[in-house]
């Protein structure tokens, strides 16, 4: 299944007295938007003896929008799960704390609520039509939960050749676990920490929980009034009559409008937790070594960038020191999937044909056998081809790509990136055909924008 994980955070200002040591000048959205949250004290409040910094205050919240263009989401080791188009209009927001007294270094958690955001993601799980405020407000056993965006179609393949149609629908989980994040211990769902001059920053968690249904996400038709205005001026689809009204809050590259109003269709086919953090604005590689993970029986010999511990059993793994015991094979892995594909029983092209030299993906590609016309003999691109190159050979390297961007004007669009190993989901189908446990290569531009704080001299 191409699983769109998607996924993200920021924060970033500076103010006068940081600005003068650095040259460059504070930029702030009007500090009356500042809305008050459950996630935890406000950066300005200061230390625990009450002391405020004197020469700037920083901001309180920042809004995340993400570029959906410049995504470059990779999970899983068979490629069926790369490159799902991730809708638009996609933001959240999350908040400041816990800065230094030079308004340089901050720390952030959430996701928050806030009224700058386009539309209310806070909704009800598995009744997202209904916003809430808390898990009260969603019934006796009821869940309150932000979603990310409101859904993502893509397929599952069953077979080769066959493929289905699935609904994919993420929301912000808290963590079983708590993290330090800035002094503290802490289960919000996305954390971490940033550097509000140069924009350096890293994404400690950012964790997510997907929901998959057996049929194309429902569309929000006729909303006049745009994405994200707040008015449910359209109708869900559906096949006999009007749907419930709607009001489009995210729009793919094919133009369809999704809406968290309109009810997916079926009952869940898998819903699993993915953290896909930690993330960071600078280049992140791994090499393929003696430690890394032997991979299973399918692929005897090669070595596999994830593993799964032995101990705790089923944790995704790429080395020995991240188990208890030692990180094993996982059910079926393989360096990729290109020999997968056949064709009328064809052999097929066990190599993945590199055409990103720099981050070390590519292409399966097969050659039918037995078609003597050259103008037929031609590599046949399997459907959903990307793949990450080594080979399964020691001293091969992959690669995603990071970068930090310095604010301007409260403004920002930094890219972030991340290499994990995915976790089984604990469904076979969606293992197998996703490729999980498997390597996750991820890359993401943030949009970002800065809400709060002052640059006046106290």
């Amino acid at each position: 299944m191409r699983q769109g994980l998607a996924t993200f955070i920021v924060c970033a200002v500076l103010v006068m007295g940081c600005a003068q040591e650095h040259g460059i000048a504070p930029s702030f959205v009007d500090a009356s938007l500042s809305a008050p949250s459950d996630a935890g004290p406000d950066s300005s409040k200061g230390d625990l003896d009450g002391n405020v910094p004197t020469q700037c205050q920083p901001p309180t919240h920042m809004l995340v929008r993400l570029m959906p263009e410049s995504a470059s989401i990779r999970p899983g080791w068979s490629g069926l799960a790369h490159n799902v188009a991730l809708p638009k209009n996609v933001a959240y927001a999350v908040e400041l704390f816990g800065c230094d007294e030079t308004c340089t270094q901050c720390y952030f958690r959430g996701p928050v609520a806030h009224p700058s955001l386009p539309f209310n993601a806070q909704r009800c799980v598995h009744n997202a039509a209904q916003q809430c405020t808390e898990d009260s407000d969603c019934g006796s056993k009821g869940q309150c939960a932000f979603y990310y965006g409101p859904g993502v179609d893509t397929t599952m393949r069953i077979t080769d050749g066959f493929e289905v149609p699935i609904c994919i629908r993420m929301w912000f989980e808290e963590l079983s676990e708590a993290l330090v994040n800035g002094g503290n211990a802490d289960t919000s769902p996305v954390q971490g920490s940033i550097n509000l001059v140069n924009g350096n920053m890293t994404v400690t968690s950012l964790n997510l929980r997907t929901d998959q249904r057996p049929a194309l996400c429902p569309k929000c038709l006729n909303d006049t009034g745009g994405p994200g205005d707040g008015v449910r001026e359209g109708h869900c689809e559906q096949l006999i009559g009007t749907g419930p009204s709607c009001d489009v809050q995210g729009v793919t590259s094919g133009n369809s409008g999704f809406s968290l109003d309109c009810a997916p269709i079926g009952d869940s086919i898998g819903s699993f937790a993915l953290q896909n953090g930690p993330m960071r604005t600078a280049d992140v590689f791994w090499e393929l070594d003696d430690q890394s993970p032997d991979c299973s029986s399918a692929a005897p010999g090669l070595k596999c960038w994830c593993g799964q511990c032995n101990s705790p059993a089923g944790k995704a793994c790429s080395k020995d020191n991240q188990c208890d015991d030692f990180c094993g094979p996982a059910p079926s892995m393989r360096p990729d999937a290109c020999g997968d594909w056949t064709l009328l029983g064809g052999q097929t092209d066990l190599a993945c044909t590199i055409t990103d030299t720099e981050r070390n993906t590519g292409k399966c590609t097969a050659v039918v056998p037995g078609i003597l016309n050259p103008i037929f003999n031609t590599p046949i691109v399997r459907p959903n081809t990307s793949c990450f190159g080594g080979d399964g050979i020691p001293g091969a390297k992959i690669r995603v790509l990071g970068e930090p961007d310095a604010f301007d004007a409260g403004h920002a669009q930094p890219k972030l990136a991340s290499l994990a190993c995915v976790p089984a989901s604990g469904y076979p189908q969606v293992d197998q055909s996703s490729g999980f446990p498997g390597l996750g290569a991820y890359e993401v531009q943030l949009d970002i924008t800065l809400i709060g704080g002052s640059s006046t001299q106290e």
